[in-house]
């Protein structure tokens, strides 16, 4: 009866370390250099109608961006907004698993596996260069980055 619970706990062992080797042989066997955009969903941007007045009388508006990962980079890897606009980003991840970060905003969807979305919101109130990322261990310094540019 022992012998049959050690070998049955030795073959699960194995399918769990199979299946995370090849969940982690996809994500690293991609190029580090992004793949042509037209090959990938059509990344989107839409500004949407609905307007609200800031302290300061301007109108913000909502920014509506799909940000899709295939392998190691992010499509589109640069989108701009005006400051005070409300961004919204849809991330989608086709591969592995990574999420969409960006420190300064404190914006970040949670982990997602291949085939799964997450919407984050957030208003860009200061101007520059901001970098977005994947936070997993070594995707950022592989290439999973991006800028948002706040103008």
């Amino acid at each position: 009866m022992n012998k049959i619970i050690v070998i049955l706990g030795v073959v699960i062992l194995i399918g769990i370390g199979g299946f995370m080797l090849l969940g982690n042989s996809q994500s690293n066997n991609q190029p580090a250099r992004p793949e042509p955009i037209q090959n990938m969903e059509s990344p989107t941007e839409s500004v949407n109608d609905d307007s609200e007045s800031t302290d300061s009388g301007k109108k913000s508006n909502v920014k509506e961006f799909t940000i899709v990962s295939k392998g190691l980079n992010f499509a589109p890897n640069e989108i701009k907004v005006n400051a005070g606009d409300t961004v919204r980003v849809t991330y989608k991840n086709t591969v592995g698993t990574h999420d969409w970060t960006i420190d300064e905003f404190n914006a970040k969807t949670k982990l997602l596996d291949a085939g799964q979305e997450e919407t984050v919101e957030f208003v860009a109130d200061k101007a520059g260069s901001f970098e977005f990322y994947c936070s997993v261990p070594g995707h950022r310094k592989a290439g999973m980055k991006g800028n948002l540019i706040v103008e």
